[in-house]
């Protein structure tokens, strides 16, 4: 879970949507045991904690709907080669990472994806403790037009948290 996975999946949970975090070991303990803790840029004063829920192994999750893949593009092969031999199910993935190589290697392992741009900056200040410039906004593409309901779906659901658009 870094910058960009928690103020999305921390939004996410604040509007009521039910998110899992996966993140590594130690990072997992302490937002299951202190919360995720957010606050918009030049206001450390307004810092939250939202109680969220992590798992350090994909595995844990029974059947996602969604996967919202936020790895940076040096790691996805290695990240979405490992997430699908543990993964259950066939979830729509939102894929947020910079650059366009992720077109080239999530349609091999995802039947639906939905690519995100993402217009605003994030930063961790701690483990579970992460900073914000704004809440999006989140642009939704796809390649595949037979995938537009897929990314209204996903526009439906980013915008009950924060600013999204469809491209």
């Amino acid at each position: 879970t870094g910058a960009i996975g928690a103020t999305v999946g921390g939004w996410l949970v604040e509007a009521g949507v039910p998110v899992t975090f996966v993140a590594r070991p130690g990072t997992t303990e302490r937002l299951n045991q202190e919360g995720l803790r957010l606050y918009p840029h030049g206001h450390p004063d307004e810092l939250r904690t939202i109680n969220v829920a992590a798992v350090s192994d994909i595995a844990e999750i029974q059947r996602p709907d969604w996967l919202v893949l936020a790895v940076k593009n040096y790691d996805l092969e290695a990240a979405v080669r490992e997430i699908r031999a543990k993964l259950k199910g066939d979830p729509t993935v939102i894929a947020l990472q910079n650059g366009v190589e992720n077109q080239a290697v999530l349609p091999k392992h995802f039947a639906r994806v939905v690519y995100g741009v993402i217009r605003y900056n994030a930063w961790r200040d701690a483990t579970n403790e992460f900073g914000y410039e704004r809440r999006g906004p989140i642009l939704l593409g796809v390649i595949d037009p037979t995938q537009i309901a897929e990314r209204d779906r996903a526009a439906r659901l980013f915008a009950a948290a924060f600013e999204c658009n469809v491209e």
